[in-house]
């Protein structure tokens, strides 16, 4: 029976970072699969701002529009496993680098 862990990343280079860290380990490329949701035109959610044209007179400013984008669940890390002790490793590689992605999403806003 062949199982498959699943990661899910915010960050597109942390997931390439987990990729890059599963084959030096020697887990088959053929094994990984990372399909990421990033497009060429932006983010896809939160990549406008809409001003009210009933701001207060003193200055007024939107904290929305100081923040930052933030992409979320942007990358899809699967890796097919072939038994339970390359299941073990694989997911620590994963959760390593999990880490790296929540401590990025996680900042100070």
């Amino acid at each position: 029976m062949v199982d498959t862990l699943l990661r899910v990343f915010d960050n597109l280079s942390v997931a390439e970072q987990a990729r890059e860290a599963l084959l030096a380990a020697g887990i088959e490329s053929r094994a990984i699969r990372l399909a990421s949701r990033e497009d060429d035109g932006g983010p896809l959610q939160s990549n406008f701002i809409v001003e009210s044209a009933d701001k207060p007179k003193f200055g007024w400013r939107s904290k929305q529009s100081s923040r930052q984008v933030q992409q979320q669940s942007s990358c899809l890390l699967s890796v097919r496993l072939e038994d339970k002790r390359q299941g073990m490793l694989v997911a620590t590689i994963l959760d390593r680098y999990a880490t790296l992605d929540r401590g990025n999403r996680m900042g100070p806003f």
